[in-house]
């Protein structure tokens, strides 16, 4: 395929695709120090122990939340996650919806 390129487009493609896998490695090493890092905190470990949650996902919730004391109740939680249930309220009558999906967006 590069071949019918012309050469300042196959020395273009040979630069970007070595970025690439350059940009690859980093960012697997670094998988590995998200990993051995959330191994080696405490509250990471507990974390990992619920179904679902890796140790990326354990170390963006410590990046976003630190130690949780700005929520008062775990409905304040999922509400930032965005995981409660749209409300369509009218003539004093609620009504719930489905999961919103509006929260954090990095979480």
């Amino acid at each position: 395929m590069f071949e019918s390129l012309p050469s300042y487009a196959q020395q273009a493609m040979g630069d970007l695709l070595s970025d690439l896998y350059f940009l690859d490695d980093c960012v697997g090493e670094f998988e590995v120090l998200i990993q051995e890092a959330a191994r080696a905190d405490l509250r990471s470990k507990r974390l990992m122990e619920m179904p679902g949650i890796s140790s990326t996902t354990a170390s963006a919730l410590f990046a976003c939340i630190s130690n949780g004391h700005d929520f008062k109740a775990g409905h304040q939680f999922s509400v930032w996650l965005g995981l409660t249930p749209g409300q369509y309220s009218s003539g004093g009558r609620a009504r719930l919806g489905r999961i919103m999906k509006a929260g954090d967006a990095y979480s």
